[in-house]
């Protein structure tokens, strides 16, 4: 990467960031790293911005450079990266972490409340003297999750599905998908991820009903909350696949989970998603109880067993069957078909935007986004994805045009020049 003066094409003799920044910087605006990086990031930012510089990126070469701009968000004090998407200017490739806009916790929508990634460890719970007065997302919620914004232990959950791979279907993925291979994915990730300082996500992260019923989640946690880091809230995480949910109540394949806490879901009494789910209990100390229980607990709705993609409503399942066929029926006639299930939203200068799905065709060299709205669905920005700047095409689809999927697809794919 570069910086290169405001205005420039591309980075021809301008000035090196070195690589170490470099990965920095994209570890910061994809919302990983530690707050050394976030510091080191926001250095690099302010100072392009202050010196009148744009950043231009190595994705593409030199002489073909995406160019980022460093901004301010005056209304919240965030510095942030805007990206360039002129017709004019070059796109980033497909799999570089600036092809997508960068999410904050500060913006909101008049609309709806923004879904954003969330901040800092993979916790929910807090000491209580921290609860009243800096986290007011832990107040009582109301029931319908869907009108009111999410909690914080849903976009921990979309966060854990996203970061391992599981909101997206690649064009060239072989691995037949089962329900041991997307635990062992989550699992995979809960060792990268800490829930406080040293302590990782995969050691207090359990995925087996009888770790609940043999009481092993309980004794863990306590045994643990002995050394547990002053400041944080010790806690241990539920994590199992539901043929359904109520409101106290988990049902899985082998037995029911019952609970004194409310689960919370993201269907509404007007607009009920059924089953299957994943749910997400979080487990720490109760007062009232004295001792350790179940004391947040979210139920989403994903396609199946097999993949663990989100859904918003029961139509997306019969959206992603489609998708699975159409990827497919593309291969034959050379044509790539990524599916990426946002489950964040992107910024636009409009506001907070979250595609119902968002896809990639690829032929030869070249790629081109799309994005597959859903008629009918409950979506708030009809038409709106068409401000994210990096979109090729738009298509609408319904349960009428929904088996014309394939076709609509390769008729999009034959106008990219193959290269």
């Amino acid at each position: 990467m570069w910086l290169v003066p405001k205005g420039a094409k591309n980075a021809k003799g301008k000035e090196p960031i070195a690589p170490a920044l470099s990965d920095t910087l994209r570890i910061w605006y994809t919302g990983r790293g530690d707050h050394r990086d976030e510091e080191a990031a926001l250095m690099l930012v302010r100072h392009a911005r202050k010196n009148g510089q744009w950043i231009a990126c190595a994705c593409r070469g030199e002489l073909a450079t995406p160019m980022l701009s460093p901004a301010l968000l005056t209304g919240a004090d965030t510095y942030y990266l805007r990206r360039l998407t002129a017709r004019s200017r070059p796109e980033h490739a497909i799999k570089c972490p600036f092809f997508r806009e960068q999410t904050f916790t500060t913006i909101t929508s008049q609309k709806r409340p923004a879904r954003n990634q969330p901040e800092g460890y993979f916790s929910v719970l807090r000491p209580p003297a921290l609860s009243l007065a800096q986290h007011p997302e832990e107040k009582p919620e109301p029931r319908d999750a869907a009108s009111h914004g999410a909690p914080r232990l849903a976009k921990l959950l979309w966060r854990l599905l996203e970061l391992s791979g599981r909101t997206v279907i690649e064009a060239n993925e072989q691995d037949k998908r089962d329900i041991s291979s997307e635990f062992a994915a989550v699992r995979q990730l809960a060792e990268r991820l800490e829930v406080a300082p040293g302590i990782p996500l995969s050691r207090v992260l359990f995925t087996h009903l009888r770790d609940w019923e043999s009481l092993r989640i309980f004794a863990v946690l306590r045994e643990l909350a002995k050394s547990w880091p002053k400041g944080h809230e010790p806690q241990a995480y539920l994590l199992v696949f539901a043929r359904k949910v109520h409101e106290h109540s988990i049902e899985t394949t082998d037995g029911t989970i019952d609970l004194a806490t409310r689960l919370r879901h993201p269907g509404t009494r007007n607009k009920p998603i059924s089953g299957p789910d994943l749910t997400l209990v979080a487990i720490g100390e109760d007062p009232d109880a004295r001792g350790y229980g179940a004391l947040r607990a979210w139920g989403q709705p994903v396609h199946n067993g097999h993949r663990f993609i989100p859904v918003d409503h029961d139509f997306d399942r019969f959206v992603v069957e489609a998708l699975i066929t159409a990827r497919h029926t593309l291969a034959r006639q050379g044509i790539g078909l990524t599916v990426t299930k946002p489950v964040f939203d992107y910024i636009t200068p409009d506001g907070p935007v979250r595609p119902p799905w968002l896809l990639s065709l690829q032929r030869g060299n070249t790629e081109i986004p799309v994005v597959l709205e859903t008629s009918g669905a409950d979506y708030e920005e009809p038409r709106r994805a068409r401000a994210l700047g990096f979109i090729g095409a738009v298509l609408d689809v319904d349960r009428s045009t929904l088996p014309n999927l394939a076709h609509d697809l390769a008729e999009i794919a034959r106008s990219i020049p193959s290269t």
